[in-house]
């Protein structure tokens, strides 16, 4: 008889970890609020998925732009110069990247009939738990958490007004950090933004805080992105997914790879 997993979350990264493991032969169901996920913003996998994306030819190239220093960049996000940032993991140039959108929607073809409309808590959780294998969450760590444990987390904003798209760049994709500092430290004078991308047409200009200029224009598009937690609540449920783990610099893929992993 086949081996039973469960997946806590029916978004992008709780998708690619079943996908993960139907691959590897397992019996899977899905718990979840019966809804997709939206995709905000300029958003991409940054590998292929084997039988959902094309291995052998990337979607698109991304144009990686840097400008200003590694140090104004992380202090434009974090106000701390020294704060581990993903300006780190890219050179300037180009990346390959598989859309993400599309993924999604293949993936949730192939699994929507493995889904059960569940509002899950610790309790729920635990219950799902005793009943599987192998148990993984790719919800908010908050929703497990029994213990009042700290999230600590970072809010952004996107601008309203993005105008039209930059053009002549790599067909419009592209991914712009600023290291350039408010302050003019480096030699800059201007709104506190620190990324702007877009990827197919889709765009994200990332502020780390509202300007006070009523001349700007923004909304909480996104709300927050998780840094850390010291949440170790339901150790037996393995968490995937940035908001999952509740950490930063977690991309999608990183779940059906850890699924793979723990599942050889």
């Amino acid at each position: 008889m086949k081996e039973k997993v469960a997946i806590l979350g029916c978004g992008p990264a709780g998708l690619l970890a079943a996908h993960a493991a139907r691959g590897k032969g397992y019996d899977v169901r899905i718990f979840s609020k019966v809804e997709m996920s939206k995709i905000s913003g300029a958003m991409f996998l940054h590998r292929a998925i084997p039988h959902i994306s094309d291995n052998n030819q990337p979607d698109m190239l991304i144009d990686i732009i840097k400008v200003g220093t590694r140090e104004g960049y992380a202090e434009n996000v974090y106000g701390d110069p020294q704060h581990p940032v993903s300006w780190d993991k890219f050179s300037d140039g180009q990346i390959p990247a598989w859309d993400l959108r599309q993924a999604y929607g293949r993936l949730w073809e192939q699994n929507e009939a493995l889904m059960y409309d569940t509002e899950i808590d610790p309790d729920v959780a635990q219950e799902i738990e005793k009943q599987f294998d192998y148990t993984f969450s790719s919800i908010p760590a908050t929703a497990l958490c029994t213990a009042g444990h700290y999230f600590r987390s970072k809010s952004i904003w996107l601008h309203k007004r993005l105008g039209g798209l930059i053009e002549k760049v790599n067909d419009g994709n592209m991914m712009y950090y600023n290291g350039y500092t408010t302050d003019g430290k480096y030699g800059f004078i201007g709104p506190d933004w620190y990324r702007y991308s877009q990827i197919k047409e889709h765009r994200a200009w990332e502020f780390a805080s509202p300007p006070s200029d009523d001349e700007w224009p923004f909304e909480r598009a996104v709300g927050y992105k998780p840094l850390s937690t010291n949440c170790d609540c339901l150790p037996r449920i393995r968490r995937i997914g940035r908001f999952g783990k509740w950490e930063k610099q977690v991309l999608s893929h990183h779940a059906y790879e850890e699924v793979l992993y723990a599942l050889l």
